[in-house]
Parts: structure tokens; sequence; C-alpha cells
């Protein structure tokens, strides 16, 4: 071996031992990290809105959407309360008003073979298949403001005075929190979800 094969061949297995010994510094550095848990943020942003929706019951029944969204929030099944008009799906909202603005979205249903038919025909259809009855969906839209850079930029003195102290927490952004769907008793029969 040359001498030039022997010095690139040393520099070579000393930059080996050195990475060797970074990655162990690393790893024994990162172990030292102790797991603070989840924090959410804002939480100081949260408020609750109230979503009304009017509909005609002649038209037949309301179909209430599903949620999509990630985190689904907990207890957003229907109430009755007879404060709620008759006619109305009254939503009830808790939400991060700096991240979403909650809107509904009613879709309504028209299908081709309803769109082609005389009036009476379509009457008929509507009448032998109860899904065709219905006259749409409501759906409760989260509509999403801000962006996720002014959001990083807002907690990272939070997150790097907790890397200083050898913490780590999981941060979760806070979206829609909760929701309650309430409608008149005497409406229960027209809506569906």
């Amino acid at each position: 071996m040359s001498r030039v094969q022997k010095i690139l061949a040393g520099i070579f297995l000393t930059g080996v031992l050195l990475g060797g010994i970074g990655t162990g510094v690393a790893l024994a550095e990162s172990s030292s990290f102790t797991y603070v848990g989840k924090k959410q943020l804002g939480a100081e942003n949260l408020i609750t809105k109230t979503l009304d929706f009017t509909y005609d019951a002649k038209k037949g029944a309301l179909v209430l959407a599903p949620f999509y969204w990630e985190n689904n929030p907990p207890g957003s099944k229907i109430q009755t309360d007879n404060r709620v008009p008759s006619g109305t799906v009254r939503y009830i909202v808790t939400y991060n008003k700096e991240t979403v603005e909650p809107v509904l979205l009613f879709h309504k249903y028209e299908t081709q073979e309803t769109m082609e038919m005389s009036p009476e025909a379509a009457a008929e259809f509507t009448t032998e298949n109860p899904q065709a009855s219905a006259q749409g969906y409501l759906e409760l839209y989260p509509n999403y403001i801000g962006d996720s850079f002014t959001l990083f930029m807002e907690t990272k003195d939070q997150f790097l005075s907790e890397f200083r102290q050898k913490k780590i927490s999981n941060y979760d952004v806070l979206y829609i929190t909760d929701v309650k769907i309430k409608i008149n008793p005497a409406d229960m029969e027209q809506i569906t979800d």
C-alpha cells in the first residue's frame, strides 16, 4: 500500500470512529430527555358559537352529515330541546377562533332520475324510496384560517424552553373541540343522521 493510500485509510477510519462517538453521545444525550405529555395549543382562544339552520319539513327529511375531520369531537349526538323552534337545527360549536371558523353547508339532493321525471312521477319515486325523500344533507364544515408557520412561530419559544430543560411534549393544535346538535322534539322524525 502506498503512503497516500495509508493516509486516506487513516482519515477514513478516524472519520468512522468520530462518527460513532458522535452518534453515541447524541443517543446518550437524547435518552436523558423526559416526556412531559400532551399540550393543547389554542385553549385560550376557545369560544362557543350557535349556528342555526332553518328547513322546510314539507320538502322532506333532512340528513345530518357525519363529521369527517380529524379528532371527531365527542358528544356530538342529536339532542332534543323545546327551546329550539320547530324546523330548525341548532349546532352549538366550541372551537379555536384562531385556527378555524365553523360553517353550515346545505347540499340539496337531486338525482338524475328525479330531475328527468315529471313532478308527479318524482313524487311517486320519492314515496317508494324513503332515502330519496330527503331534501338534502346538512354538513358542519370547518373553514380553516391562519397558517401553520404563524402557529409554529408563536409556540417556538415554549418548545425551545422545554428543550433546554430536557423535556419533550406532544403539541396538539385545537380546532373544533365540541359539537352539540339540538332540535325540537316535534322534528325527530324529520332529522336523520
